[in-house]
């Protein structure tokens, strides 16, 4: 007795299904050793020395602190200042067991506390750059997000505003070294920063 068409076709349906869902549940389990093959060698470096790594320092002369009553840009001021206290660095891209097999286990909690330091850092120096730039502060807002250029920050906006302040400011050309170092970035974001960098460039 044949089969009718819609029952073939439903059998068909669930071989290929089948064979699809066979093929993730390997790709997976294979990814899934991997990683845990990595994990358990990571764990297993030695502690190496950190101290020449590329620390960002905040020099507080350099940016554009003001005597003011304005609550919002105190905070700003206060963090950044905070902030030069303290170890940082660019980790972005990098994984809790990256950075073991970087630099051993035993250096994994204060490389975790200076990457968050960045993190706060780049956050802050976009918002306030933002504030200044709201507030008609324009080279003022240009010295603070060039600043977190210069630590190759991945937040995009401070990318994006930057480039519409050097429109604004008749430095067009200069969105050029945007591009550049956002070329260089190790983040999920960099194609997104550079396609709409290259936007403003055609502007």
């Amino acid at each position: 007795m044949k089969l009718p068409i819609v029952a073939i076709l439903v059998l068909l349906w669930i071989v290929i299904f089948s064979i699809k869902k066979s093929k993730v549940e390997r790709l997976e389990n294979e990814s899934s050793k991997k990683f845990w093959e990595k994990e358990r060698s990571s764990n297993m470096v030695r502690k190496s020395d950190i101290s020449q790594l590329p620390y960002i320092q905040i020099h507080l002369n350099q940016l554009p602190f003001q005597e003011s009553d304005d609550t919002v840009l105190l905070q700003y001021q206060d963090t950044i200042t905070s902030l030069s206290e303290k170890q940082i660095l660019n980790l972005t891209g990098k994984t809790n067991t990256d950075l073991k097999l970087e630099y051993g286990p035993g250096n994994l909690e204060f490389l975790s506390a200076c990457d968050q330091n960045f993190t706060l850092l780049a956050r802050t120096l976009y918002n306030w750059g933002l504030y200044l730039y709201h507030q008609n502060q324009l080279e003022h807002a240009v010295t603070v997000l060039e600043f977190g250029i210069q630590c190759k920050t991945d937040v995009s906006g401070n990318y994006l505003i930057l480039a519409e302040l050097y429109n604004k400011l008749g430095k067009p050309e200069k969105i050029s070294e945007l591009l550049s170092v956002a070329s260089s970035l190790n983040t999920l974001m960099k194609n997104s920063i550079i396609n709409s960098l290259n936007n403003y460039q055609i502007k």
